[in-house]
């Protein structure tokens, strides 16, 4: 039996020496399709909290607006309920990146 034979082609794959930046590119990669995934799944009930959230703050006021004016207030909270909710999810996007960031450069550093 030879040493070629024995050895597989996964075997091989798996003693290849990987850089510390693309394991955490792959774990940047997969936080990031599970936050998509997630916020997905999760938008209408985060958007109908924060738009109850919202109306709960504001309540129903009474305007003063003229005929021609066609701005609804609760459509005005709806939109700002998305928009907000929108924001966080970059937010938490944002601060993945960052810690991912640091971890290259924290591994960048350990290769000297």
């Amino acid at each position: 039996m030879s040493d070629a034979m024995s050895i597989t082609p996964r075997f091989n794959r798996s003693a290849e020496p990987s850089s510390p930046k693309s394991d955490v590119q792959f774990r940047l990669d997969e936080a990031m399709r599970r936050m998509a995934k997630s916020f997905e799944r999760n938008e209408p009930h985060l958007t109908q909290a924060k738009y109850r959230d919202l109306l709960t703050k504001q309540g129903t006021t009474p305007e003063l607006k003229p005929d021609f004016g066609n701005e609804n207030p609760s459509e005005r909270l709806w939109r700002t309920a998305k928009y907000q909710v929108k924001q966080d999810h970059f937010s938490r996007c944002s601060k993945i990146m960052k810690v991912a960031q640091r971890m290259r450069d924290k591994g960048h550093d350990l290769e000297r």
